[in-house]
């Protein structure tokens, strides 16, 4: 019984390793904002340079305020394999609204919760998300 459950276990992990789990390069960051004035009432804003001068995540990262000490964060980049292999980022579709869509492939994510969960595919996975902490005005985003 072991090793059958070893071996559906095995089965598992190659099938979750596969080519569409690889699509967003794992690039460590550690980046902290000022929410005041720039971002001050906004629900949903993408970052595109971090308090180091440098771009945090693949492309830039998208924000929600969840509330005024809760946010979430999330990768620009789209989970879909595109056919011409090169990376495309899901973009704000309307200001205040929690859903962003990737405007090659058309799939949409909801970044209303940690997760960045699909909406609609053809994307098969949820958006990368990334560790926040918001502490006196400050906004820290890391992997």
């Amino acid at each position: 019984m072991k090793r059958f459950t070893f071996a559906i276990l095995i089965s598992l992990m190659a099938l979750s390793c596969g080519k569409d789990s690889e699509i967003i390069p794992n690039v460590h960051f550690s980046t902290t904002i000022d929410i005041v004035p720039q971002y001050a009432g906004k629900s949903l804003f993408v970052i595109m340079r971090g308090s180091n001068g440098r771009v945090p995540g693949v492309n830039g990262v998208i924000v929600w305020s969840a509330s005024s000490d809760q946010y979430y964060a999330f990768d620009r980049t789209c989970t879909y394999q595109h056919e011409d292999g090169r990376l495309h980022y899901v973009e704000i579709i309307e200001e205040g609204n929690p859903i962003v869509k990737c405007p090659q492939c058309g799939s949409e994510f909801l970044v209303a919760t940690q997760y960045g969960d699909i909406i609609k595919g053809p994307a098969v996975y949820a958006l990368k998300s990334y560790y926040t902490s918001y502490s006196n005005g400050q906004l820290t985003i890391r992997n």
